[in-house]
């Protein structure tokens, strides 16, 4: 006669998921667009764009600038070229989002047609 025997099986599922959900300047303030795997920002002209600290939310476990892991809020990147971030997952998966910071137009403004009676003209 056979004995019975009592076996468990742990099963532990290792999460994949990395990306940036929401990304963030935070001063000046402004919102970044996302689309695939880039980032867009638009900040006023004239904006020093060189130390500039992101506000981001991920679904990976790790997120780094070249060799420099990110804290949102808190650590600051030189955006002058575009700053490629790298989202780690939990199962050791990466991928890469590209985040592009530009300037708005000079001089761009909207304009107030209730104040066209305030308008002078020069001779």
């Amino acid at each position: 006669m056979m004995g019975s025997a009592n076996v468990t099986l742990s099963v532990q599922w290792v999460s994949a998921t990395k990306a940036i959900t929401a990304f963030h300047i935070v001063s000046p303030v402004a919102t970044g667009v996302i689309s695939g795997t880039s980032i867009a920002v638009t900040v006023p002209y004239g904006t020093n764009v060189a130390n500039l600290v992101a506000t981001f939310a991920t679904t990976g476990v790790s997120v780094k600038v070249g060799s420099v892991t990110q804290v949102s809020g808190s650590t600051a990147n030189d955006f002058t070229n575009p700053v490629t971030y790298v989202i780690t997952a939990l199962d050791g998966t990466m991928q890469d989002y590209v985040v592009t910071v530009g300037s708005s137009p000079l001089g761009a403004a909207t304009w107030d047609a209730s104040k066209w009676d305030q308008v002078t003209w020069g001779n």
